[in-house]
């Protein structure tokens, strides 16, 4: 059974990742934190100073052994992440000692906190916006150093800074509009209306600025989604290796050799690429594995940020290709001329044209 009052609690939770390491960090948050974490860190003073860190040894609240020695930070009300009483207990990265600290905090009547709701009290208590918020598990999962700035920048308020501005534009005309209804019949105007255009006019550009930065956005926070595709041994297994730099997909002369889709991630100036080998695409595969290949593989083309169609220049663009060109989205489709390597000194281009 949940309890409406939960919110009052106070909650304890490692806030690093799980394992084993040089030191842990455990917080713990709520009204009764002080008193709960004094009980196990008799080293801390009645009254302690906020964001001061305080050295002593941890003990078991009942029979007074001692736990670890841990660093005791001490975060008054309205100063923390959370906006409560705080305290930071840095360990060292001992699961055993870990679990043993949560252990004592919970049997001194703390609760282990659920999952995000340290952001969600720093949201409830004003620290922090939805924006904000949602941009604390963004900067912890980032996979680039441009998704990471991103993050950064929203969680600093940001892209919040622009909403709210685009917020009291709308609400000064809803206003003003109202005000010009309640005194229409007295025929005082309360404002001209090309201000209200200007106005207007003001929020639609920002509007607009949001939506166009927003595929670039996503594209910095989860990466490209890269698709190499084309008809079957045209060299897409090997540029996958090359690209990522390992010998991550199978490569023979076979033709239908890479039947499933496989992922690889790298990282290129601080974005995050994700390239995607593909099976061939062929009419006259009877195998149902390859068929189920290649149905995935144009599901995949359709979920890409960027087409790579690779094809052969030793034998051209042939009258198969051309037709899946046709079919793919040209404003993300980019041709690459392989096996160039087999060509000697001729000129790929002209080549090419020849077929």
């Amino acid at each position: 059974m949940i309890r409406g009052d939960r919110d009052k609690d106070t909650i304890c939770a490692i806030s690093t990742p799980h394992g084993v390491g040089g030191i842990s960090v455990i917080r713990v948050s709520g009204p009764q934190t002080l008193n709960i974490v004094s009980k196990i860190c008799p080293f801390l003073p009645a009254h302690p100073e906020s964001h001061k860190v305080y050295f002593g040894n941890l003990k078991n609240s009942q029979s007074g052994d001692e736990i670890d020695e841990v660093l005791a930070t001490y975060f008054k009300e309205g100063r923390s992440f959370t906006g409560e009483e705080v305290i930071e207990i840095s360990c060292h990265g001992s699961p055993l000692i870990c679990q043993s600290i949560l252990n004592q905090l919970v049997n001194l009547g703390a609760r282990p906190a659920d999952r995000g709701e340290f952001t969600f009290r720093a949201f409830m208590n004003g620290k922090l916006d939805l924006v904000q918020a949602e941009s604390v598990l963004s900067l912890i999962e980032s996979q680039s150093q441009q998704a990471a700035k991103l993050a950064l920048r929203q969680l600093k308020g940001t892209l919040s800074h622009k909403l709210e501005e685009i917020e009291d534009d709308m609400t000064w005309i809803l206003a003003h509009a109202e005000a010009s209804i309640d005194f229409s019949t007295e025929g005082i105007e309360v404002i001209e209306e090309n201000v209200i255009q200007v106005r207007l006019k003001k929020i639609e550009a920002g509007l607009k600025e949001l939506v166009a930065t927003f595929k670039v956005g996503r594209l910095l926070k989860d990466g490209f989604r890269i698709v190499l595709t084309g008809l079957p041994n045209v060299g897409k297994s090997s540029l996958l290796n090359l690209f990522l730099e390992d010998e991550r997909a199978i490569v023979t002369d076979i033709p239908g050799t890479t039947r499933d889709v496989i992922h690889g991630d790298t990282t290129f100036e601080g974005v995050k690429f994700t390239f995607v080998d593909t099976a061939g695409l062929r009419d006259e595969a009877t195998d149902l594995v390859e068929r189920i290949g290649i149905q995935k593989s144009y599901e995949a083309q359709n979920e890409s940020d960027v087409v790579f169609f690779v094809y052969d220049i030793e034998k051209g663009l042939g009258a198969e290709e051309l037709q899946i060109l046709e079919s793919l989205d040209p404003a993300k489709t980019y041709i690459l001329a392989n096996k160039t390597d087999k060509i000697g000194g001729l000129n790929p281009w002209k080549l090419s044209k020849k077929h």
